[in-house]
């Protein structure tokens, strides 16, 4: 006779295991999760916005939080920041930063001027607003967490040391936009061996505003972070 309790059971739990197999994995939520953690699925999720990394082994090493403000207003809302790191071999492969808004606000001017820099590789302001600026910027850095002591460097400087992460030049790439309800900023740090020069570093770099404006500004909740391209090859010594 044919056991149909035992056999419902074996089925019941077949079909679990399927819909755990099946389930999406979760982005790391920066205002739920205290950093370091793992980011099994490459993605950061600040509020209902999620910025999927490249393909690596990355971990959220630090995170801060403050209020945001506008003109006139010193509290409008909350910012996160995350830092995450690829690192692999002892190496930083990429490094990124990601600050954003937690909900959407009403802002009719924002107090930071985040296209206000000197000493920049490259710069593109897409002739934006100084209420909403928007702005691409690339520089090329001697060293990366040299000297972060405090705030979010001074946690993923930490976090490098324990883990034993040598230290090299790097490419420091970062895209800001503001918008009318929303703000978003991107800062990557590659290091400058992952490029065959700096044309290659600005060519990636231009690659970020049409991948990500419409997330920073809320126009959308999903954004992905343009693959980075493979190291360029090593000449072998000769005879």
């Amino acid at each position: 006779m044919t056991n149909v309790p035992m056999r419902d059971a074996a089925r019941a739990a077949f079909l679990a295991a399927a819909l755990l197999i099946a389930r999406p994995a979760l982005a790391v939520d920066v205002e739920a999760t205290q950093p370091p953690a793992a980011i099994s699925d490459q993605q950061l999720s600040i509020g209902p916005r999620s910025l999927q990394l490249p393909a690596g082994e990355w971990t959220y090493i630090g995170r801060t939080e403050r209020n945001m403000t506008m003109a006139g207003v010193d509290r409008i809302g909350t910012s996160y920041t995350a830092y995450a790191m690829d690192a692999r071999g002892g190496r930083m492969h990429a490094g990124l930063v990601l600050a954003m808004s937690r909900t959407s606000v009403p802002a009719r001017s924002w107090r930071e001027e985040p296209c206000k820099v000197t000493g920049e590789l490259h710069k593109d302001t897409f002739e934006s607003s100084y209420k909403f600026p928007e702005c691409l910027l690339v520089f090329k850095r001697k060293s990366h967490l040299t000297q972060a002591s405090d705030g979010i460097f001074g946690q993923a400087r930490q976090w490098a040391e324990e883990h034993a992460v040598r230290r090299a030049a790097v490419y420091e790439i970062v895209y800001s936009k503001y918008g009318t309800s929303d703000f978003g900023v991107v800062r990557s740090f590659v290091p400058v061996s992952a490029f065959a020069g700096d044309a290659q570093a600005i060519a990636w770099a231009r690659e970020l505003p049409p991948a990500l404006s419409r997330m920073l500004e809320g126009n959308s909740e999903r954004a992905a972070l343009p693959a980075l391209p493979p190291a360029p090859s090593r000449k072998e010594p000769g005879p």
